[in-house]
Parts: C-alpha cells; sequence; structure tokens
C-alpha cells in the first residue's frame, strides 16, 4: 500500500498473472506534487544560498578581505619577493627529491636559508600582514557559518545551534578544519 503522505490518499499495487506490480495510471498525479515540492524546496535552499553569500560580501570581514587580497595583487614589490620565494622552494623541492647520497648538503642548505629569508621579507610587507590578519578574520567568520550550517543538517534548531569557536569539540560535523 502507498499514498502521497499528505492527503491520505493511498494506493493499492496489484500484481498481474506474472506476479509482477501493476502501477495505477493515476500515480503521476499522486507523485508529480511531492517532486514539484521537492524542487521548490531545493529552490529555496540554493536562493537562501545565494543570499548567504550576498551577506557574507556585504559584511566588514569580507570587504576588509577583498580589500587586503587586491593590495596584494597589485604590491609589484610584494609580487616579486613570493615569486622569488617560490623559485627558491622549487630549487629546495628539487634536491630534496634527490637521493639522500646524491644531495648536495651545502647547496640545501644556502637555499633553505634563501627561501626563510624570502618568507620573513614576504610576512613582513605591510600588505601581506594586513591580508594574513584579515584572512584570519575571514577564515572564523567562515567556519562559524559551515558550523551553523553542519549543526542544522545534524538536526539542530538554527536559530539556537552554538559553534564552539575554541579548539578542538569531538564533533567533526562542527569543524572548519584540523589544524
Amino acid at each position: 500500500m502507498g499514498g502521497d503522505g499528505r492527503t491520505g490518499q493511498c494506493f493499492r499495487l496489484t500484481e498481474n498473472k506474472d506476479n509482477r506490480p501493476v502501477i495505477p495510471e493515476d500515480i503521476n498525479l499522486m507523485i508529480l506534487p511531492l517532486a514539484a515540492e521537492r524542487k521548490e524546496n531545493h529552490m529555496d535552499a540554493i536562493t537562501k544560498a545565494r543570499e548567504l553569500g550576498k551577506a557574507i560580501q556585504a559584511d566588514e570581514r569580507y570587504i576588509r578581505y577583498n580589500e587586503a587580497r587586491i593590495a596584494n595583487d597589485n604590491d609589484q614589490e610584494l609580487q616579486n619577493l613570493i615569486g622569488e620565494f617560490n623559485l627558491a622552494r622549487q630549487k629546495v623541492a628539487l634536491e630534496m627529491s634527490k637521493p639522500a647520497e646524491e644531495q648536495n648538503k651545502e647547496k640545501l642548505d644556502e637555499n633553505n636559508k634563501e627561501m626563510q629569508r624570502l618568507y620573513t621579507l614576504v610576512m613582513q610587507n605591510e600588505h601581506m600582514a594586513d591580508f594574513t590578519m584579515a584572512k584570519a578574520d575571514m577564515d572564523k567568520l567562515l567556519n562559524e557559518v559551515n558550523g551553523i550550517i553542519a549543526l542544522c543538517c545534524d538536526g539542530e534548531d538554527p536559530d539556537t545551534c552554538e559553534v564552539s569557536m575554541g579548539g578542538c569539540t569531538g564533533s567533526c560535523s562542527t569543524c572548519g578544519g584540523c589544524h
């Protein structure tokens, strides 16, 4: 026996002479409204997700993050330092990929020191420092938003669920990732 689950209408599956179920002709009249309702609910969730995206982009943390990202991209000195750092990192990786007996330890140490020097210069850049702080704030916002969504998907009340932002709660459903 089946039904549409809302109106109490039921239909009985009968069997033909081969013991195969015979689906009533009017089953589509019962199923199509359910499919349309599911699609409407899906679109409602997508619409709300887009509204959430707009709200995030209007948040001061996103605005600060985006401005800092653009400032980084436009800082040619910083971009040059990042390029030099990436080259130094590739040199270290190349040397490290060799078998231990073929590695040139002096060259590896020299490249490592250069990579560390460049990393320090990159991180001391004013734009990179601003970006790093803005990104940390943005990551906190996104972790909280994701935590709320995860809690709601676990059946928590959207209006009252609280995301623990201090360390591991032991529940991966509220986690923004291990650090």
